[in-house]
């Protein structure tokens, strides 16, 4: 059996959180404890091991949480085999952030990540509506991007982190590979790192894809908004909003684009898809995709009905070679018969006829562009190599089986072509092996960062 450490933090008062992939059945996991060493004092603690969300029918691999008691001031942490010859596996940590961001967005993983069109559209939405800090795991992006994106970090609206695939070097024992055994690129892993990582500096945290807004209506800012369902929802552990299906148009080139009239294209369908979560930190410990894992127990989630606010899913977009191509700007419309009255509180952003936000949210970020980024702007790439490619793959193995696929679903399933002279950005992470007990093999990060690759990107 396989494990993977993907992440350790130390928490208090003296526990350690370590976020752990394996299969779903971990019975000899009772034979492993944690020791935690000062340089004074060692302390061997057993384990308390969760998964962290029931686990995906389709998939052979799920995510864990455990827990040690560890000393004060730890300085090295292992797990170890104290009953089988004590074998140890050394277990990096690190502190979770300190400082406060009272709202952080951790976005799911990015991959083959081509159209910065979206990219710039999410980002400042959340930054106009007063997120503290977005959270970016990237496994692949086209590298002009890429240096767009470090731009915002410079800056401090962003952190970036690489996400890479699990390296098993030639150890294939178990008899396939895991990472095609880990549902939708690992993301719930990422999700929970971004939580356990800013659970202390945080209030609340958002989780979405990078084509999920939320655009706040209860209240005119994200904090505001959240502190208000907490008032009225008292112990509700996370707010579910539904998420709208929406068309946008935008141009190709940076010089003719206007992130004022791509929102003025929005249509916006009726129909709600699966929730995304706004959780509270002091409340939840793990996350699924769409909600809540492990949650303090008496709370609850909260589902933001339809009429009080819902995520905009920015899923489809079509990409015009000019300005004059676009609809002109109007009120957000939907695909079903509906009432004007019915979508007032969407003119806050996507129309400019009747409110400021959309012409700010642009006009910030044109000055943005001027003052920090023109050179990687102007450097934006045209052409798409990747969306059309992870689109149709998406819907051959989901959402045309009705959203039930037949196998563990990810983009590991996309076949990706070599693109020579593309140049690309690509997470890497190494691993080291232990073998502490028979049938257990444990891989612990040792680094990890991004490198360049000029024959495209992958997955």
């Amino acid at each position: 059996m396989q494990r993977v450490i993907q992440t350790a933090f130390s928490f208090p008062p003296n526990y350690a959180a370590v976020l752990m992939v394996g299969e779903k059945e971990l019975s000899v996991m009772r034979l492993i404890a944690c020791v935690s060493i000062n340089g004074i004092h060692v302390k061997t603690s057993a384990i308390h091991l969760r998964q962290a969300f029931p686990p995906v029918e389709e998939c052979k691999w799920t995510v864990y949480l455990v827990l040690c008691e560890v000393v004060e001031n730890m300085r090295h942490l292992s797990i170890a085999t104290p009953r089988h010859k004590n074998q140890i596996a050394n277990i990096p940590f690190r502190e979770p952030i300190a400082g406060r961001h009272e709202v952080v967005v951790c976005f799911g993983p990015l991959f083959l990540n081509d159209r910065w069109q979206l990219l710039v559209t999410a980002l400042e939405i959340y930054r106009h509506y007063g997120a503290s800090l977005q959270v970016f795991y990237i496994q692949s992006m086209l590298t002009e991007i890429f240096s767009l994106l470090r731009i915002y970090e410079d800056q401090g609206y962003v952190k970036i982190e690489p996400w890479a695939r699990i390296d098993f070097g030639e150890d294939l024992s178990v008899g396939y590979d895991p990472n095609a055994e880990l549902n939708w690129r690992n993301q719930e892993s990422a999700l929970c790192d971004c939580l356990l990582n800013y659970k202390e500096a945080a209030s609340f945290i958002i989780f979405a894809d990078l084509d999920d807004v939320l655009v706040p209506h209860v209240a005119s800012n994200y904090l505001d908004e959240f502190r208000a369902l907490q008032r009225l929802n008292h112990g509700a552990a996370a707010f579910l909003y539904g998420r709208s299906t929406t068309t946008l148009k935008a141009t190709t080139h940076w010089s003719e684009f206007s992130l004022e009239s791509t929102l003025g294209t929005a249509i916006i369908a009726k129909d709600l898809d699966d929730p995304k979560c706004v959780v509270d930190t002091s409340l939840v410990h793990t996350v699924f995709i769409h909600w809540p894992g492990i949650s303090e127990p008496g709370s609850w989630n909260y589902n933001v009905p339809y009429g009080q606010n819902f995520m905009i899913h920015l899923r489809h977009w079509h990409f015009v070679e000019s300005l004059d191509s676009l609809i002109s700007l109007q009120p957000p419309r939907f695909l079903t018969n509906t009432k004007r009255a019915e979508v007032r509180y969407f003119n806050c952003v996507l129309s400019a006829s009747d409110n400021e936000d959309a012409r700010f949210i642009s006009s910030n970020f044109t000055e943005f562009i001027r003052r920090h980024a023109a050179r990687e702007f102007e450097a934006l790439p045209s052409v798409s190599f990747y969306y059309g490619l992870v689109d149709e793959c998406y819907n051959a193995v989901f959402y045309s089986k009705n959203k039930k696929p037949d196998r563990c679903p990810g983009p590991i399933l996309c076949s990706v072509p070599e693109l020579d002279g593309v140049k690309c950005t690509i997470a890497f992470e190494s691993f080291t092996s232990s073998e502490l007990i028979y049938a257990i093999r444990l891989f612990t990060p040792t680094g990890n960062g991004f490198e360049q690759s000029w024959k495209g990107c992958k997955i």
